[in-house]
Formats: C-alpha cells, sequence, structure tokens
C-alpha cells in the first residue's frame, strides 16, 4: 500500500490510500499490472497483540472491505489478488534460497491483506460463496459479458491466465483457484526454510490457513463444511507432491520428512493459536 501502517494513522489507511480504494473500487484489475507491487509495498507497524489496537483497526478497514465485497463480485478483484499471489508463488522457493528480501517482504504483504479479507468473507458468506470468490468474478460479470457477447482483449488475457495458472510446471492441473491457493500455502511451509528473512512469511500463512478454515466457527449450526477443508484432506497431498521428489508416507525416508514437517506446523498451529482464537470468539480474556 505504499505506507507504513502504524497505531498512530491506523484510523487514515483505508479513507485516504487510493491502491486500497482502486482494488475496492468498480474497475476490473489486471493481474499484469505494477499496481500489485506498489499494493504489497508496505510496513505494517501494529501491535497485533493488542485487542484495542485490532479492534480499532478492523473498525477503521471494514467499510473498504465491504465494498470490496459487494464490487468483487462484479469486477473480480479478490480473484485477481489470488492469481498475482498464485502466480508468484512459483517464485518464492528461489526468492528465499537467494535471499530476495523484498520479493519475500511482498509476498508476506500480499497473504496480511489476503487474511483480512478472508476473515471479513469467512464471517458473512457460506463457505461455497467463500470458495467461490477466490476463482471467478461472479454472476453479475458473466452476466454482463454473455449479454455483450464479445471478448475484448482484457477478457482473452484473463482466459489465457486462466488456463496457465491452473496448471503447474509439473502438468498438475487444479480444479479451482481455491485448491491452488491452497497447495501454495503448504508449499510454503513444507519447502521454504525458516530464517530471519521468511519468519514473517511462514507466520502469515498460517494465519492465512486459519482463515480459510475458519468458516464453522461463525455459524450458529454447521450447514455446510469448510470447502478448503474438503480441499486440504482430499486433494492437496496428490498436488503437493506434483513436481517433487518427495515420496508418500512409507514409501521412504524423503516422503516422511516431508509429511512431518505438515504434522508438526499443524500441531504447534492447533495446540497456540487456535486456542486463542477459540477464547476470544468466546469473550474469554
Amino acid at each position: 500500500m505504499g505506507a507504513v501502517i502504524s497505531n498512530e494513522n491506523v484510523g487514515e489507511i483505508s479513507l485516504q490510500n487510493e491502491l486500497l480504494q482502486r482494488l475496492a473500487g468498480r474497475i476490473p484489475l489486471n493481474s499484469n499490472d505494477p499496481y500489485w507491487n506498489k499494493l504489497f509495498s508496505f510496513n505494517f507497524n501494529l501491535d497485533q497483540q493488542s485487542r484495542k489496537i485490532q479492534s480499532n483497526f478492523l473498525e477503521n478497514i471494514n467499510p473498504i472491505l465491504e465494498q470490496l465485497m459487494h464490487n468483487t463480485r462484479e469486477t473480480g478483484n479478490i480473484a485477481t489478488l489470488i492469481k498475482t499471489f498464485n502466480r508468484r508463488c512459483g517464485e518464492l522457493e528461489a526468492s528465499a534460497k537467494c535471499e530476495n528480501k523484498i520479493f519475500i517482504w511482498q509476498a508476506s504483504n500480499a497473504l496480511l491483506i489476503i487474511r483480512y479479507i478472508s476473515v471479513f468473507l469467512a464471517q458473512r458468506l457460506s463457505p461455497t460463496e467463500f470458495t467461490n470468490i477466490f476463482g471467478n468474478r461472479g454472476s453479475l460479470y458473466e452476466t454482463k459479458k454473455s449479454e455483450n457477447n464479445e471478448i475484448d482483449d482484457d477478457d482473452e488475457e484473463n482466459l489465457d491466465e486462466n488456463t496457465s495458472d491452473s496448471k503447474e510446471g509439473s502438468g498438475h492441473h487444479f480444479e479451482s483457484a481455491a485448491e491452488h491457493f491452497l497447495v501454495n500455502l503448504l508449499r510454503i511451509l513444507t519447502r521454504i526454510q525458516v530464517n530471519k528473512i521468511t519468519i514473517q512469511l511462514h507466520a502469515e500463512t498460517l494465519r492465512v490457513l486459519l482463515a480459510l478454515l475458519s468458516t464453522e466457527l461463525y455459524e450458529d449450526g454447521v450447514h455446510e463444511r469448510s470447502v478448503f477443508l474438503r480441499i486440504l484432506m482430499l486433494k492437496v497431498e496428490r498436488a503437493l507432491r506434483a513436481g517433487s521428489n518427495d515420496t508418500m508416507i512409507g514409501e521412504g525416508s524423503t516422503g516422511l520428512n516431508f509429511w512431518c514437517k505438515i504434522k508438526v506446523k499443524t500441531e504447534l498451529f492447533a495446540r497456540f493459536t487456535l486456542p486463542l482464537l477459540l477464547a476470544q470468539k468466546m469473550g474469554v480474556k
């Protein structure tokens, strides 16, 4: 967002930031636009342990998140945000190895933006609606497009992006942008080493995973299971192994080590982070 977000200016960020207004606006964005580099370039210095500061921050960004939720059904800007992140994930592992701090920093910031959007949507949409908004422009856009019965240059480019982004270099085909995004998050946790440069990237990845799997926390009665949880349980293993030298559990020590990484990080996540979220939901201080 090209700014420093701190305790002092928390009340101004959403109203005065043109980059956020553009994301939430009524004009569709292109995933190749240099705009994304600007959006992902900011320093987030809020005290995330302070409930008062976080509450104040959420109160101030809620209007722009509300605007984004409604407009993205026509513009598809959330889907484009996810597409942009998915594309960058292909370079994350190499960037971590060569200590490309700026690229890792921008990826962490992209996940932070996605996290706040995801929490907001998870509280207001059904699990299916929540998942679908990650990968399409919504019914209003598709209706207008079919009425016009035309495909301009931008639309052709978007169609090409959808085709290429649904596949990896290994040839694995993702059934949805949500699946592609979830696999990329788990690849960050299992393939990128934790160090002083990547620790924030890992932290934001875990927070986004929690947000994606939290839809059932906001329902009085669970009428629909989390789509992200279903993807995680049924489809992720094959996608994670695509293009990797890792083998399945029981087929060698490499595969065992690969899945141990997920197990250890998931257990730490469940033991420390999830209870805090549940306590906050129930009003326990």
